[in-house]
């Protein structure tokens, strides 16, 4: 739509879109402002023709904003931000970057000073301004004499020494950067680099590749930037006076040098040639003459720029160290509480059964989230005093005691008594068999009492004003009877009777669905209920008890104690109302009591009615779960010797398993050390951990117990200083490097995965991960499953297939072996889970502080979902057992392993029995109601608790984490005696020191000798063949027995001499190549028999001994075999004749062969068409390395960094080993290569990751369809490399790294003559 200028008398337009019209306006209609120059004050002339410069003799005129700007500043030396400045709430264009803003208030902007102009008592010098007479001075100036800024120092920015300039805003934050309210710069919060508003994305780009900001923080960075004038250009930036203070944040002074060849002179400089220079330019002086200057610290705000450098004064403090921002972060932990955060659950299956029953959540959800409103709701059911309300609850007390007793003997001397209670219970339709009679309590018994004045004490307190938003929808005519029971308790003159009556009606009200209906008619389906009308008066009242003041809801074991004494209420209730004599003060008994209390339980007792009663008797059946539908597992093969296990067609090696537990433990603690800077809290294990298991108040877990919870501050103040998260500013407030605090987070995720992995092996033998990824460190909606007792920790599970009305479901504990719950203390206790918790809630807010101080499996501000954890079970599984099964695979698989190492322990059923027998119960009973329980965890008695504790310790040994060697297989003879007793260690001890002994023994005084001459001779032989490899069969016979061995000796009779005979290829390889029975572990294996190396293989076998008898007679040598290249053997360019280099061998590994000379291409893919002309490679060359070198390590990771930098992903990886390896030969191959993928393999990084890595690395890809090669240009062009399209046009520019071209063009003359042509390129074929 077009868009004309709105400026009146403008004729401008129409304009294609607004952008194009306010670009207009801000070139031609901006507004002037007053500018300083020469002590006067000048304002730029504007009318409809352009501007006009105002300034004494010159009459410049300009059409153009920048026209105007640019003569001011290089004719005048004006500054260009001084001559216009946007009006506040105006519309302000970024002419730099085609931006809109629309700013806020911006700062106040005061007349500038002139540098010559006399300062006075209300002149701030320091800052520039003119102050208002009678204002206080700004924070951190002083009244300055006359003359303290000479002219010569207009050009420069005053600092004060101990005043912070530092200013910190959400905004900035969200970038990483604080700004300079003097300098007008910004600073880098992760590495203290000055920068100006157009350098940030730059440098964050060069030097903080996973900076990503959004788009609408962008917006506001730049609104930002246009309201406190930072500096655009580097050039433009005022430096400090020499002699303040160091400017803060960047680095710190170094020794440099300062001219005083001139009082007027302040250059600074770092080293004496460019000072000298310095002095040759602008002061005139000989090449030879003498340089006047003085050493003194200085500091330089930009490279790249001249005249950076400025004189600092370090005695003079700069504010905000780290010490500051320490001991700010302590004040506001000390004197903030963190309660635990309400939020509503991601998913009914969060929700407990009783409260998806009883909707409770979906009541008053904002007053529930929030703790100050929760409160004043909680304070409703709290005791009373008695002087409360003029003294009107000890008389309820009374009013409902007469209550219950009343209903204990109005039928006392009845003879109907009996008929009567049964009519209550079963109405007229009484059973003739087994029809039971209501039962009235015990007049000992207060505690149905008390419930009842809690009851009618809240809806008291909100009828006489509440400060709570909480209401009981009182109806019309229960609102009548409340007031009424409470003018009769009230009034001092009304008799026990009246308040007990009043007291009833009241009750009666709550009970009787319609009391103006004597018959009820069955009522409609109700609709959904919205907050407002949620249900009736007694559904509030139930709501209101089940609410705890952590903002939870009690369990079932107490809600179901609650309604039977609503069903009380409501059974005695009816009974009173149907044979009190409310109007008499005694009541007598009637020929129709029986009718009277039949009409009644008609009226609201029968069942099928939408009654109070029936609402309380389904609550009161809602005690069992639904079943889960168990998905059909995978199938088992288990090998015959017990050695390995598959499910489906992946196989686990239980060797491989046991080592890769290892190498978990030792890649968790690698990573965390790493992390923390070797600070480790926990230095052994603790004897004793408190923890209450009957405390059920959220946010409440062994943690909050000491010494954890007095130390859970500690680790969170080193991070913050050592990773630089956080800055004080001059007005006190803290800001936070957003940026860096993600990444934190990101790198600690990182560092709690081996552990989750550890967790899910060893917690449980079979566990779901729907199951381990809602476990819970500490109560929340539902109870925690994190335990300590002792020093033992277990886990117990969340959800189950059968659930009692419990305060939790059913579960099963996991005992954790000592390894494992050394880390889980470590990680949890030590501070890292608190300090994650305090900057997920600075990152992402408190939701995400309140997940990571709830759930174990938490990762970048958010729950790991059962998906993604999936997905991590599989790649881990792979990473270390080399086995890519997933959460169903492994816990089939893990049943099968227990059903083969795990006998079955018949003593706990034994002591079951024992137990049930001498308490005249069946076991079952036994368990579920005498059995010893074990804190407060449901149906677990000590004994159960026992035999849980000792599966635990089998599956840990079963792993390789017990005191004890793995079990052997059942079905291989392993005997119970050997996994019921425990070996005596001392005799272990001393069987391996005397077998120890007697093999070194033997070694050292028999075979050694044997051991070095077999080792020589393998080694003759080696290099034998290698001189001799690619010779004639005549001239391999014709070769000399003699010289490979002769009897007795060591070293051939031609090469006594070796030292003196360096050439020779034997003595090199007897004095250069000294061999060691311990091997490299990257080296090849050396064969003492055969001369031919092994491919390079991570898994190492031992070397058999290899004895030959050494005679004097000759030993023949083998015929030689036919030469012939393989995948092992060293590859060399026939064009250079370099050897290929040691490096790119250790980094491909073993699926990375290096191509032959002989131009033999191969498939880096198994199944790749072109495989079957591949040799088969052997088992050991197959076998990656679980450990890689460190070099491989390094090489993968600067490889999966560039794929980060490429895809903008800091999870990005490669697709494929396949692809890691083609690339790392990309990379370092001097040779021919040719790279078979698949569609979809991830062919495009091979061009683009080089170019990341190594920007001088050039690159032609050649496309065969003009479609494809299109594609593949964008795609890389968005990549951010520097890419040309020939096709559109056959001028390269310089400095391209990729050229796409098609097959065509390679073979044209033109293509020949680029002066940047295929010679300095490298051509990729796709």
């Amino acid at each position: 739509m077009s868009t004309n200028c709105n400026v009146l008398g403008c004729k401008a337009g129409p304009f294609k879109d607004a952008t194009t019209a306010r670009k207009h306006r801000y070139q031609y209609h901006s507004t002037p402002t007053a500018f300083p120059f020469e002590g006067e004050q000048y304002t730029v002339t504007h009318s409809k023709d352009g501007y006009s410069c105002p300034l004494p003799n010159c009459g410049g005129e300009f059409k153009k904003r920048e026209g105007i700007q640019k003569h001011l500043e290089g004719k005048h030396n004006v500054e260009r931000s001084m001559v216009f400045q946007p009006a506040v709430g105006s519309e302000v264009i970024d002419g730099a970057h085609g931006r809109v803003l629309v700013p806020a208030t911006p700062p106040a902007v005061l007349p500038l000073v002139s540098a010559n102009v006399l300062p006075t008592e209300d002149t701030d010098v320091a800052h520039g301004r003119v102050l208002v007479p009678g204002t206080p001075f700004p924070p951190g100036t002083l009244p300055m004499a006359a003359n303290v800024l000479p002219a010569r120092h207009s050009s420069r920015v005053s600092l004060l020494p101990s005043v912070d300039y530092r200013k910190t805003d959400p905004v900035l934050d969200a970038v990483g950067v604080c700004m300079h309210t003097e300098l007008k710069i910004l600073l880098c919060l992760s590495c203290g680099a000055a920068l100006t508003s157009c350098m940030v994305a730059g440098h964050k780009k060069r030097n903080h590749p996973t900076f990503k900001v959004p788009t609408s923080v962008v917006e506001l960075f730049w609104k930002f930037c246009s309201e406190w004038k930072i500096y655009e250009k580097p050039e433009d930036v005022k430096l400090p006076l020499p002699g303040g203070p160091p400017v803060q944040l960047i680095a710190p002074p170094t020794p440099g040098l300062s001219c005083r060849m001139s009082e007027d002179c302040d250059y600074a400089v770092k080293n004496m040639e460019v000072m000298q220079r310095h002095n040759r330019t602008q002061h005139g002086t000989a090449p030879l003459a003498e340089c006047k200057y003085r050493e003194c610290p200085v500091q330089q705000l930009f490279t790249g720029i001249n005249n950076t450098y400025f004189e600092v004064n370090t005695d003079l403090a700069s504010p905000g160290g780290s010490s500051d921002v320490m001991a700010k972060l302590n004040q506001m932990l000390l004197s903030k509480s963190r309660s635990a955060l309400v939020t509503q659950p991601d998913s009914d299956k969060e929700r407990t059964p009783l409260v998806r029953c009883m909707r409770w959540d979906t009541f008053m959800e904002k007053v529930r989230g929030r703790e100050r409103e929760r409160r004043l709701v909680y304070d409703i059911k709290e005791r009373h005093s008695k002087e409360e309300h003029d003294g009107i609850f000890p008389r309820l007390e009374e009013a409902v005691d007469d209550h219950f007793d009343k209903a204990h003997t109005i039928l006392d001397g009845n003879p109907q008594r009996l008929t009567i209670l049964k009519t209550l219970k079963h109405g007229r339709n009484i059973p003739s068999e087994g029809g039971t009679a209501w039962e009235s309590i015990y007049s000992s018994n207060d505690n149905y009492p008390r419930f009842m004045v809690q009851l009618t004490r809240s809806m008291i307190r909100i009828k006489l004003g509440h400060p709570s938003k909480f209401s009981f929808a009182l109806s019309g005519e229960q609102e009548k009877r409340l007031k009424c029971l409470i003018d009769t308790l009230l009034d001092i003159a009304a008799s026990r009777r009246q308040r007990m009556i009043s007291y009833h009606d009241f009750m009666w009200s709550l009970i009787d669905y319609d009391p103006d209906q004597p018959q009820p008619q069955p009522q409609p389906q109700p609709q959904p209920l919205s907050e407002e009308s949620w249900g009736d008066a007694m559904q509030r009242a139930i709501w209101l008890k089940a609410l705890r003041e952590d903002g939870n809801f009690y369990g079932p074991t107490d809600f179901t104690p609650d309604l039977s004494k609503l069903k009380y209420l409501s059974y005695m209730t009816s009974l009173l109302e149907a044979l009190l004599d409310k109007d008499q003060d005694i009541d007598r008994r009637h020929a129709d009591d029986i009718q009277r209390v039949a009409l009644i339980h008609e009226r609201v007792l029968s069942l099928g009615l939408p009654t109070t009663f029936n609402m309380i008797y389904e609550a009161q059946q809602f005690a069992s779960s639904l079943a889960l539908n168990q998905l059909q597992l995978p199938k088992v093969f288990v090998d015959p010797d017990v050695k390995w296990i598959s499910v489906g067609k992946e196989r686990m090696d239980l060797d491989k398993l046991r080592s890769g537990v290892q190498d978990l433990l030792n890649a968790l603690e690698f990573s965390y050390l790493e992390l923390t800077k070797d600070n480790k809290v926990l230095k052994k294990m603790p004897d004793h951990v408190v923890d209450d298991l009957t405390d059920t108040r959220r946010g409440y877990s062994f943690l909050s117990e000491e010494p954890f919870h007095g130390k859970r501050n500690s680790l969170f103040l080193f991070l913050v200083k050592e990773y630089k998260l956080a800055v004080l500013d001059h007005t006190g407030c803290i800001g936070w490097n957003i940026p860096e605090v993600k990444d934190f987070l990101r790198r600690s995720s990182l560092v709690w995965e081996p552990l989750y992995h550890l967790l899910y092996l060893t917690s449980h033998i079979s566990c779901r991960g729907s199951q381990f990824v809602e476990y819970r460190i500490s109560n929340a909606d539902r109870h925690r499953n994190l335990f300590m007792q002792g020093s033992e920790m277990f886990v117990v599970t969340g959800y189950s297939k059968t659930t009692g009305i419990t305060n939790r479901d059913s579960c099963t504990p996991g005992f954790l072996p000592k390894q494992v719950t050394r880390w889980v203390l470590e990680m949890l206790g030590g501070g890292l889970r608190n300090a994650e918790s305090i900057l997920a809630g600075i990152a992402y807010g408190e939701d995400a502080e309140h997940l990571y101080r709830t759930y174990l499996c938490v990762s970048n501000g958010e729950r790991i979902t059962p998906d993604a954890f999936s997905t991590k079970i599989r790649n881990w599984n792979y990473n270390y057992f080399g086995c890519r099964w997933g959460l169903r695979d492994f816990r089939q698989g893990a049943i099968t392993m227990a059903r083969e190492f795990i006998y079955s322990n018949k003593v706990f059923e034994e002591v079951d029995d024992t137990v049930a027998e001498s308490s005249d119960h069946s076991t079952g009973i036994d368990h579920g109601h005498y059995g010893n329980v074990y804190g407060t965890i449901p149906r677990l008695s000590n004994n159960a608790i026992c035999k849980h504790r000792w599966l635990s310790e089998e599956w840990a040994v079963f792993l390789g984490l017990g005191p004890r060697p793995p079990q052997q297989p059942l079905r291989l003879g392993g005997n119970e005696s050997y996994r019921t007793q425990a070996p005596d260690m001392k005799i272990i001890s001393d069987v391996v020191a005397q077998t120890t002994k007697e093999l070194l023994q033997s070694f050292f005084g028999n075979e050694m000798q044997g051991f070095i001459s077999d080792a020589v001779q393998a080694a003759f032989r080696k290099c034998q063949t290698e001189v001799q490899v690619g010779m004639p069969p005549s001239e391999l016979a014709s070769a000399k027995a003699s010289d490979l061995d002769i009897g007795g000796s060591l070293l051939p009779p031609s090469s006594l001499d070796a030292p003196s005979n360096p050439a020779s290829p034997v003595v090199e390889a007897m004095f250069f190549e000294p061999i060691s029975p311990v091997l490299d572990p990257i080296s090849p294996v050396l064969d003492p028999i055969s001369p031919v190396l092994d491919p390079i293989s991570p898994v190492r076998e031992p070397i058999p001994p290899v004895r030959e008898p050494i005679s004097p007679v000759p030993q023949p040598i083998p015929p030689a075999a036919p030469y012939k290249r393989s995948l092992s053997q060293v590859d060399v360019d026939e064009d250079d004749g370099e050897e290929t280099p040691r490096s790119l061998k250790r980094v491909c590994g073993p699926r990375a062969p290096v191509l032959t000379p002989d131009k033999t291409y191969t498939s880096i893919f198994d199944d790749d068409d072109m495989s079957s002309s591949i040799p088969p490679l052997s088992p050991a060359l197959a076998i990656r390395s679980s450990c890689p070198p460190p070099e491989v390590l390094e090489t993968w990771g600067k490889i999966r960094g560039a794929i980060q930098e490429l895809l903008e992903d800091p999870t990005a990886k490669e697709k494929s080993q396949e692809q890691l390896d083609a690339i790392v030969q990309v990379l370092y191959s001097k040779s021919d290569l040719m790279v078979v993928m698949k569609t979809g393999g991830g062919k495009s990084l091979l061009w683009m990751v080089p170019g990341v890595l190594h920007k001088e690395e050039k690159a032609i890809v050649v496309c065969p369809y003009a479609a494809l090669l299109d594609e593949q240009f964008k795609k890389t062009k968005l990549a951010g490399l520097f890419c040309h399209n020939y096709c559109l046009n056959k001028v390269v520019p310089e400095g391209a790294q990729i050229i796409f071209v098609q097959v065509e063009h390679c073979s044209s003359s033109s293509f020949d003559s680029v002066p940047t042509g295929p010679k300095d390129y490298q051509s990729v074929h796709r």
